[in-house]
C-alpha cells in the first residue's frame, strides 16, 4: 500500500471541480484554464519550500484541486471547441491524451538524474566485508555524518517543473486574453449588424430551420439518464484497472512466482506503459478515418485478449506476461477520450455530467488500490483477477451504454418522423383552406 499511497490522486469530490467551473465560466475557458495551471505550478514550485509539515499539506491539496480542475476541464475544452464537427476534433482530444501518456512515461527518465542511488545517514547501520576473508561480514554503525552524508538533489526537480508549469499557464493567459478580445469584437459585430438591420438574413433561417422537440427532451430524458449512470460505471471500473495496475504491476513482478528483480520489474512496467503511449500516438490517425465506437470495440478487444491470457498463464511465462500487459496497456490508452466522444453523439455533455464521470473514474482509482493492497503480500496473483473482474465490468456496461444509446437514435428517429407527418398535415389543412377560400372568390 506504500507505493499506491504516494501517488495517490485527491478525492474523487476534488476531481468534479473542474467542470463545474467550466459550466460557471463557459465564456473564459481559457482563462480558467491558465488560472488553473498557474496555481498547480506556484504549489509545485513551491513544494520543497514548505517548512512546516501542515504547510505542506495544504500545498498538496492546492495542486491536487487543481490537477483534478484541469483534468475535467481539459476534456470539456476539447468537446465544446469542436461539438457538432462530425468527430473533427478527436485527432487534437487524442493528442493532449498522447501528452499525458508522454509525461508519464518520460518522468522517471527526468527525474533520475536528480536522485543519487545510495544514501548513507548518520547512524545507519551497514555492512563491511573483510578483505582477507571473504565471509567475514560484520555490521557497523556510521558515526561520521560528514563522510557518509550524501545531499540528494531531488529539491531542485519540483521548482523546475513548477516553473515549466507556470510558463505553460503564461500561454494560456495568453489565448484567454484573445479569446475576451475575440467576444468583444464578435459583440461589436452583433451591434453594427443589429444598427444596419442586417439580421434579417438570420431570423429568416432561424424561422426555416425547425426547432428542436421538446418530446424529444421529454420521452429521451430517462433513457439519457440510464446511459450517463451505465457510463459512470464503465469510468469507475475504467479508473480501478488503470491506477491499480500502475501500482501495483512492479510489486506483482517481484512477489510472484516471477520472482523478479527491481530492475526486472520496471522493465515489466515499461511493457505496460510503452504500448500505452504508442497507441495513444496511433489513436491521433485512427481517429482520421474510425468513429470512437470502433476503436472502443479494438480497445475493449485488447484489455478482455491481455486479461485472458494473464489468468491463463497466471505467473509462469514471463514472455507471456509481458505480451498480456502489453495488450492492456494498448487496449486502455485511448479509451478515456473515445468514450467521453462516444457519449456526446447521443447526450450533450456539458460540465456537470463531465465531473459525474471524472468522480466515477477517481473512485475507482482509489478503491482499487485499497482492495489490492489486502491480498497483494498473501497472493500476488489476485492482481490479474482483478484486472479481469474490471475489463469484464467496465466492458459490460460499455455495451449496456452503448445499447441504451441505440435506443436513444431510434426514438429520436420516431419522434422526427411524428414530426414530419404532422407538419405535413397541417400543410394540407392549409392548401385546402386556401382551396375554398380561392372557390368561394370565384363564386363571389
Amino acid at each position: 500500500m506504500d507505493q499506491a499511497d504516494k501517488t495517490a490522486p485527491p478525492r474523487p469530490g476534488l476531481h468534479v471541480t473542474g467542470g463545474f467551473l467550466f459550466d460557471k465560466f463557459k465564456d473564459y475557458g481559457f482563462l480558467l484554464l491558465s488560472v488553473i495551471v498557474f496555481i498547480m505550478g506556484g504549489g509545485q514550485a513551491l513544494l520543497t519550500s514548505a517548512e512546516y509539515v501542515w504547510l505542506l499539506f495544504v500545498d498538496v491539496f492546492l495542486v491536487g484541486v487543481m490537477f483534478g480542475a484541469l483534468h475535467g476541464a481539459c476534456n470539456l475544452v476539447c468537446i465544446r471547441t469542436w461539438r457538432g464537427c462530425d468527430w473533427d476534433g478527436a485527432p487534437f482530444r487524442h493528442s493532449m491524451h498522447c501528452f499525458f501518456a508522454l509525461g508519464l512515461f518520460i518522468s522517471p527518465l527526468l527525474s533520475k538524474p536528480f536522485l543519487t542511488e545510495k544514501q548513507r545517514h548518520p547512524g545507519m547501520l551497514f555492512n563491511e566485508t573483510s578483505q582477507e576473508s571473504v565471509s567475514s561480514v560484520t555490521n557497523k554503525t556510521s558515526d561520521d555524518g560528514n563522510e557518509l552524508m550524501v545531499e540528494s538533489s531531488i529539491a531542485l526537480l519540483y521548482p523546475l517543473v513548477g516553473l515549466g508549469t507556470l510558463a505553460v499557464s503564461s500561454g494560456l493567459l495568453a489565448l484567454g486574453i484573445r479569446e475576451i478580445f475575440a467576444k468583444r469584437a464578435t459583440n461589436r459585430r452583433r451591434r453594427q449588424n443589429a444598427d444596419r438591420k442586417e439580421q434579417t438574413e438570420a431570423l429568416k433561417q432561424e424561422v426555416i430551420a425547425p426547432a428542436q422537440d421538446p418530446r424529444d427532451f421529454e420521452e429521451t430524458l430517462s433513457r439519457r439518464r440510464l446511459m450517463l449512470g451505465f457510463m459512470v460505471l464503465f469510468f469507475f471500473f475504467y479508473g480501478c484497472l488503470e491506477f491499480t495496475t500502475i501500482s501495483f504491476l512492479p510489486t506483482f513482478g517481484v512477489k510472484s512466482a516471477l520472482a523478479l528483480s527491481t530492475s526486472e520489474a520496471a522493465e515489466l512496467m515499461a511493457y505496460y506503459l510503452g504500448p500505452l503511449l504508442v497507441m495513444r500516438i496511433l489513436a491521433i490517425f485512427l481517429s482520421l478515418k474510425l468513429r470512437p465506437k470502433h476503436i472502443l470495440g479494438m480497445n475493449v478487444t485488447l484489455c478482455l485478449t491481455g486479461a485472458v491470457t494473464n489468468v491463463i498463464v497466471s505467473d509462469s511465462s514471463l514472455l507471456a506476461s509481458k505480451i498480456a500487459f502489453g495488450m492492456i496497456g494498448a487496449g486502455t490508452s485511448s479509451m478515456f477520450g473515445n468514450s467521453m466522444m462516444f457519449m456526446e453523439g447521443f447526450l450533450k455533455v456539458d460540465g456537470k455530467k463531465a465531473s459525474l464521470l471524472s468522480g466515477g473514474a477517481c473512485l475507482g482509482i482509489l478503491m482499487g488500490p485499497i482492495v489490492m493492497g489486502q491480498t497483494m503480500n498473501s497472493d500476488p496473483t489476485s492482481l490479474l483477477y482483478l484486472m479481469l473482474v474490471c475489463i469484464v465490468c467496465f466492458s459490460t456496461f460499455g455495451l449496456c451504454a452503448g445499447a441504451v444509446g441505440v435506443s436513444i437514435t431510434r426514438m429520436r428517429s420516431e419522434i422526427e418522423e411524428r414530426r414530419n407527418v404532422e407538419m405535413d398535415h397541417l400543410g394540407g389543412n392549409n392548401v385546402k383552406g386556401e382551396a375554398k377560400i380561392s372557390t368561394a372568390a370565384e363564386e363571389c
